[in-house]
């Protein structure tokens, strides 16, 4: 099994890491961004469903991007909700202070 590095604070599309023809899934791609500022090591390629609950248990962002969707806004929305993220972390942080 393959592994893959997500920065910390980005966003970044599995395209050629997930393997439709296995699983047979309703979108072409997915995007996942980490919200957190250490790296996360992921498993790579994608086989199933049960791969992609492992990505959102580890609190990662994962968006799905269907064939009528736009790659590029999909990664955007993403990074918006990264930021989101650590604006609420920075919010929390200050009133604990």
């Amino acid at each position: 099994m393959c592994r893959f590095i997500l920065r910390g604070k980005h966003a970044q599309n599995l395209g050629g890491f997930i393997v439709e023809r296995v699983a047979n899934f309703p979108f072409r791609d997915i995007v996942v961004g980490n919200p957190y500022n250490e790296p996360v090591l992921i498993k790579v390629p994608v086989y199933n469903e049960e791969d992609i609950e492992f990505l959102k248990k580890l609190g990662l962002i994962v968006r799905f991007v269907y064939e009528t969707d736009s790659l590029l806004d999909v990664i955007n929305e993403v990074r918006r909700e990264i930021e989101k993220r650590l604006a609420e972390e920075g919010g929390q942080q200050k009133n604990e202070a």
